[in-house]
């Protein structure tokens, strides 16, 4: 029970991290969000522009990369049986999360 309980956390912090790398942090700036961005503005038909709207928005986002983090999860053994390497993966995001919010406060 306990087991289950710690891969379900670390799927709350994996996915949180995630999206916020996605949505908010520069490096996703640079390397992702701004071409999507650029790509959108290129279209002249106005299509594209969901995929730019939803590159900022938590809810989009988080929508499909809980999905993803759901299912790389279940690709490692499921709640409870997930592997070494799923736990190693979904605690250092989640513990990047964890701590650069601590040192926010502090700081």
């Amino acid at each position: 029970m306990a087991s289950l309980i710690f891969d379900l956390l670390l799927l709350a912090g994996f996915t949180i991290r995630t999206i916020r790398l996605v949505c908010t942090d520069t490096i996703s700036d640079r390397y992702l969000r701004r071409h999507i961005v650029a790509w959108a503005d290129r279209d002249e038909t106005g299509r594209r522009e969901f995929w730019a709207d939803g590159m900022e928005c938590g809810y989009c986002v988080g929508f499909w990369l809980s999905g993803l983090c759901l299912l790389t999860l279940m690709l490692a053994g499921g709640p409870g049986d997930a592997a070494i390497w799923w736990r190693v993966l979904a605690g250092w995001f989640t513990l990047n999360y964890v701590t650069a919010h601590i040192w926010s406060r502090i700081d």
